[in-house]
């Protein structure tokens, strides 16, 4: 797919964002499930930090928050930092942005993992004119003008999006959540299946409507137990 720099809107801090053609002049381009997310480039320590180079070959969770030195958004960047570990065992690495200063945010890292005893070792983009969080819908009128909603999105090898959330400013996120969608979609990805409501790792997973009960037999054996034509269930692989 084609795409093309918005390097004359610039914003002034020299970030910069790429949107897919066409959209530059005529319409608005807003991330949907199964777009590649958009490269984009953002002053960052004492270099540049160039989206695409950082997230190709691994899932990533990006995500947006609405203030530094805030209550919900530090349990909110505490959780993610806990919780790196899991990430990294499932090929994953987070990613934040928000519309605070880089100074701001360095000194508000401190405080983190001075009161939660965690380390945040994954990056904190500063985007002060929200070049890219407003490109990136992160930001929601009706929620605030200025501020950014809890946006998140998981992002896949390939760089398309897989899933987006959004929660609104008063209410932190679970990011358990977080965890079982990457699951679900590495589970399910490239092999007719489907993960049912409430689905956790080692649940049966579901087979999809596209693949016919024959099929299905052929392909799982017995594992496969059919409740009707289009109920039916893989169970996982037994274990030693």
């Amino acid at each position: 797919m084609g795409m093309s720099l918005f390097g004359q809107n610039a914003a002034p801090n020299g970030a910069t964002i790429e949107v897919p053609t066409g959209f530059a002049t005529h319409l608005r381009w807003i991330p949907r499930l199964g777009d590649i997310f958009p490269n984009f480039s953002i002053p960052y320590g004492d270099g540049e930090f160039h989206f695409h180079d950082w997230a190709e070959g691994s899932w990533v969770y990006f995500f947006s928050h609405p203030q530094a030195e805030t209550p919900v958004c530090s349990t909110e960047i505490a959780d993610v930092a806990a919780h790196g570990d899991e990430l990294a065992r499932r090929g994953a690495k987070a990613l934040n942005i928000s519309t605070d200063s880089a100074e701001v945010q360095q000194a508000w890292i401190a405080e983190i993992e001075r009161i939660f005893g965690v380390t945040v070792d994954f990056p904190l983009l500063s985007d002060p004119e929200g070049r890219v969080v407003s490109v990136c819908d992160m930001v929601h009128p009706h929620e605030d003008a200025l501020l950014c909603v809890r946006k998140g999105f998981i992002i896949d090898p390939s760089l398309r999006i897989r899933m987006i959330f959004e929660y609104p400013l008063n209410v932190g996120r679970d990011f358990e959540e977080v965890l079982r969608v990457i699951d679900a979609l590495r589970a399910t990805d490239h092999n007719d299946l489907v993960a049912p409501g409430g689905w956790m790792p080692g649940d049966p997973l579901m087979v999809s409507p596209a693949l016919g009960t024959a099929a299905a037999r052929d392909r799982f054996g017995a594992r496969l137990r059919v409740l009707n034509p289009y109920m039916r269930l893989l169970q996982p692989p037994q274990t030693r």
